[in-house]
């Protein structure tokens, strides 16, 4: 507490609030909340969160991402005030009755750490676009499947099924909530207070089971059977765990570019056809993407004609990469390219919902046209 003190929470926001602090006012601030947020990652480190790019301690690393994941916090309007620090801080100036620093500083650090969830979501997504899109994948497998069950513990994320507890009625009552993950009986039954099985075994003991045909539900399901024979081993995986091994099971399918090319190459009618309708479609989509542009945006002037341009050179790009089977780019990425000072702030904020309308239709168009020549 006497640490606390130092920083004056109280009388530093009221200023904050009030738009009349001073330079010292608002580094201290900044120190405060830097420390809570370092603090957290720290935390999530030795939680077996990878943070920092080399998964390292150094406080220099982690005080990157901190400052990266808070700057949202401090951000301001016209007049100079700061908007989410007046959303969250507000109602506790509105009744009169001033909180004390322990109030407030716990009211900071629900601010802090809300924001560093978020910010590291949109790290991971910048940093590994292929493993976002995994995480998104199978979160929503596990939300729609009825017997497959997410907890969460030390901001960890756990998966565990009925083949786990190897006890029906027992899952019945944890869907319902009758009892929890700390209950004695779930604790034994998925033994946790052993260690998670290590991510290299698990990925060698599920090679010989693993088919690139399978669904994500059915490939998570057989996951988890093969951790509950483990008995040296918790009875659960992590959602990390799940993403890492479906990562590394997608890099191992076959490709079209490692099939050798006198497979694909082999002269046929047939093929020779759909080679010349592929050709035909490539050629007539600048026009078709140029007047997809104009359609929707030409007229309102919404975006300047330099951004409408790198529209066009991206979704250009994106329909050479789909009908030639190419490696998924992310679509900040893709645009980026074309305007090289792009941040994904600037992305998610102005340009997102327009950029990724265009590719829905023009994907929706592309699969339409495959579907027809084949």
């Amino acid at each position: 507490m006497a640490t606390l003190k130092k920083y004056h929470l109280q009388d530093v926001l009221i200023r904050l609030l009030s738009n009349s602090y001073s330079d010292h006012d608002l580094l201290a601030f900044i120190d405060l909340s830097e420390k809570i947020a370092v603090g957290y990652l720290r935390f999530l480190q030795f939680s077996g969160k990878k943070i920092a790019p080399s998964n390292a301690f150094e406080s220099s690393e982690l005080s990157n991402v901190a400052i990266d994941c808070i700057a949202p916090i401090f951000r301001r309007n016209e007049a100079l005030e700061f908007i989410e620090l007046k959303r969250f801080f507000s109602r506790h100036f509105d009744h009169g009755k001033v909180p004390d620093d322990l109030v407030l500083f716990v009211e900071l650090k629900r601010l802090v750490i809300q924001s560093v969830k978020q910010g590291l979501a949109i790290l991971f997504r910048e940093r590994d676009p292929e493993g976002a899109r995994l995480l998104r994948n199978i979160r929503g497998a596990i939300q729609k499947s009825d017997d497959i069950i997410l907890f969460e513990n030390l901001s960890q994320v756990y998966v565990f099924s009925p083949v786990n507890l190897n006890d029906p009625d027992l899952f019945r009552k944890f869907v319902r909530r009758e009892v929890d993950i700390h209950h004695p009986l779930v604790r034994e039954k998925l033994r946790r207070d052993l260690p998670l099985i290590p991510i290299d075994d698990l990925k060698n003991d599920f090679l010989a089971n693993y088919s690139p045909y399978l669904q994500i539900p059915a490939l998570i399901r057989n996951l988890l059977k093969l951790v509950s024979e483990k008995k040296t081993f918790a009875n659960y995986l992590t959602v990390d765990e799940i993403v890492d091994v479906v990562k590394e099971f997608k890099r191992r399918e076959v490709s079209l570019e490692d099939i050798p090319d006198q497979i694909l190459t082999d002269e046929t009618p047939e093929n020779s056809y759909e080679a010349r309708q592929f050709d035909h479609i490539m050629a007539q989509m600048p026009r078709r993407i140029s007047e997809l542009i104009k359609w929707k945006y030409g007229t309102n002037r919404k975006f300047p004609p330099e951004v409408l341009s790198a529209f066009q050179k991206a979704l250009m790009s994106f329909s050479e990469n789909y009908m030639n089977g190419k490696k998924k780019v992310s679509h900040f990425h893709l645009l980026k390219t074309y305007l090289p000072d792009l941040t994904f702030q600037d992305y998610r904020k102005t340009y997102r919902n327009a950029f990724e309308y265009l590719i829905k239709n023009l994907r929706r168009e592309m699969k339409e046209d495959v579907v027809n020549i084949l």
